[in-house]
């Protein structure tokens, strides 16, 4: 497999939560086991991460945190959960960058992205890699991009679904690799 590491980055939100009536105080907090709603498969980055840092926040917080895993939409239904749990901080929600994008990707969603959460930290930032089959024949991103151009709507990637961190890197990569060009691949 031919590898080419990239400067971008792929950043998982972790933990947003209604900000309305978050734990009343704050020294009590938290005083019952906390809920993670994770936006994606288990074993995905976002599912990884959160796990990790919810065992890490169980130990220091000496409460537990359950993770729970509603893969679909992008996040959206993982969202809708929690927008639509008691606002009391006792719900979080790990998601990818695509929970930022999607209201520009939908017209209309069950929550306001901007209005029902508010952010906490960023987990995990992972680097985007180019993978290839050795079976293309190229061997750099430049002999990807001109068997490309050569070759109009052979070449596929896959994602992890519209509006996904690499879906929005593969239209990036595209954009770029085209630089205006009217022989885009």
């Amino acid at each position: 497999m031919n590898h080419s590491a990239s400067t971008f980055a792929v950043s998982a939100l972790f933990a947003l939560f209604p900000i309305n009536g978050i734990a009343e105080n704050a020294a009590d907090y938290p005083s019952k086991p906390i809920r993670v709603v994770i936006g994606f498969s288990a074993g995905s980055t976002v599912d990884t991460s959160a796990r990790y840092l919810g065992q890490k926040l169980a130990e220091s917080w000496k409460q537990q945190v359950i993770a729970e895993n509603r893969p679909s939409a992008g996040g959206i239904i993982a969202a809708q959960v929690v927008a639509g749990a008691s606002p009391d901080g006792y719900t979080l929600l790990s998601v990818s960058a695509s929970h930022a994008v999607a209201p520009a990707m939908y017209a209309k969603l069950p929550y306001d992205t901007a209005h029902d959460f508010a952010g906490i930290t960023t987990t995990v930032s992972v680097p985007a890699v180019l993978i290839v089959s050795p079976s293309l024949g190229v061997r750099t991103v430049g002999e990807l991009i001109a068997m490309a151009k050569a070759k109009p709507g052979e070449v596929m990637f896959s994602s992890g679904g519209i509006g996904s961190d690499t879906h929005f890197l593969a239209e990036l990569f595209y954009s770029l690799a085209c630089n205006n060009d009217e022989q885009a691949p």
